[in-house]
Order: C-alpha cells, then structure tokens, then sequence
C-alpha cells in the first residue's frame, strides 16, 4: 500500500470502520511509516472533532417566538394591507369609488381579493421555519405589477388632452401610494419577526409585494382618474418602487440579508 492510497483510505473513513483485512493492510503501513502515522493521527482528531449545535441552528435563524397558526398568520398579514389602506382613504378621501363603473368595481375587488390572498399565503411561507416557496419574492412582485397593469389597459381608456397634464397628478398619486406601502410594511415585516426567513432577499420582496397591494388598494378607492396613463405613472408604479423601498427597508433595518 502507498502512501497516496493510504491518504484516500482514511479522508473517506475512520480507521475503526475499515473492513478488517483493509484495516490490517493500513495498520501494516502506519507501522513502517512514520509520516502517514502523523497524518492519521490528525485525520482522527478532526473527525472527532465536535460539531457546534449553532452550525446547524444559527441563532439568528431561531424564530423569536413561537409562530400563531397559520390561518392567523395569513389572516393577520392579509388585513394588515387592509387597514393600512383603510386608513390612507379615510386621511384622502375616497372619491374614486363613485367614479369606478359598477362592473369595474367588482373587478377590482375580486382581483385585490385573490392578490391578497395569494400574497399572504406566500409571504407566510417566506417566514414559517422549513418551509420553501417555488416563487421567487422578486417574480411575484412582477406578476403583481403586470397583473395591475394588464386590468387598467383593459378597463381604462387612454386620453391624450388628460395626459398631458397628468405629471403633477401621477406624483400626488404615486407618492400617497408609496407611503402607504411602507406604512404597511413596517407592520409586515414586525408581524414577520415572529418567524425567520429561509430566503431573505426572496422574504424581502414578498413583503414589498404585498405591502405594495395597500397602497394600489387604497389608489383604487381615493383617485377618481381614470385615465390609463395616470393610472399606469401614478399607482402600478407603486409595485415596481414600493416593492424595492420595502425590500431595502427588510434588508438594512430588519435583518433579512
């Protein structure tokens, strides 16, 4: 037996779990060889070093307490949006809601519904230890986007004269949006902290996600204009720069990176 062989022998097992005429051949070597001697002795010392309990529980990975259920969890994530946009429309008013069509309305109710429900259910799997979600945060904030996005090019219509003056409008709109998507995250993401996040950047974006929702929920219900361009510049870019403000706002002050 070479040295060479010997080294493979035992990187891949210990010497007590060797076969016996193997152990008896490697066993024969170390007697002659002073060398492969010593590197067996640190081989053996290594594996029996002990594993830290920490390199598979890193303490900052542990859930901070005990998770609710997860009809609580999901119900508490999906009416934290709610309110939040509640809220913003009872500070703006909620002139818009007279203005939608009654077909238009009901779409848009069924539509935030299924969102917010898909949404919390998928931002409770960002957080529940072990869990994994097939859906990346960053793609389920695109979807959301196009989603908005294809509803108001099939129910608003474009209007060149209301267009050109749509800048200042589209920011009042964009800006009273955006504060509510990070209002709402904050109360996302402290709710969150009663779990953990197997992937941060992927949590991070969930929650833009859904935070997001509240302000284009509460877009819906205060803005009267029905404009496609002002709808597009003032409340579907919400999703896009909500989501990224509140996955900063995730990663540089609540731990998920």
């Amino acid at each position: 037996m070479t040295c060479q062989e010997l080294s493979t022998i035992l990187s891949e097992r210990p010497l007590a779990a060797l076969p016996p005429e193997l152990r008896t051949q490697v066993e024969e070597h170390l007697a002659t060889c002073s060398g492969c001697r010593r590197l067996a002795e640190t081989i053996d010392g290594i594996q029996r070093m002990p594993v830290p309990q920490s390199f598979f529980a890193p303490q900052e990975m542990a859930p901070v307490r005990p998770m609710p259920s997860r009809l609580w969890f999901i119900a508490i994530a999906i009416a934290l949006p709610i309110f939040l946009a509640a809220v913003g429309v009872m500070w703006k008013g909620a002139f818009g809601w007279s203005a939608l069509p009654a077909e238009t309305a009901t779409l848009y109710v069924i539509l935030s519904a299924v969102a917010l429900a898909a949404l919390g259910i998928g931002f409770y799997r960002q957080f529940k230890p072990g869990a994994r979600d097939i859906i990346d945060g960053r793609a389920a904030a695109g979807i959301v986007l196009v989603g908005v996005i294809a509803f108001a090019a099939v129910e608003f219509g474009w209007s060149p004269a209301e267009a050109s003056s749509e800048a200042y409008w589209a920011w009042r709109c964009f800006t009273f949006g955006t504060l509510v998507a990070c209002s709402t995250s904050l109360a996302l993401l402290s709710w969150s902290r009663l779990g953990f996040a197997p992937n941060p950047l992927s949590a991070a974006f969930w929650t833009g996600a859904l935070a997001s929702m509240a302000g284009i929920i509460a877009l819906g219900v205060h803005c009267p204009n029905l404009e496609l361009s002002h709808f597009l510049l003032g409340h579907a870019s919400v999703v896009l720069v909500g989501s990224l403000i509140v996955a900063w706002i995730g990663r540089r002050f609540f731990g998920l990176r």
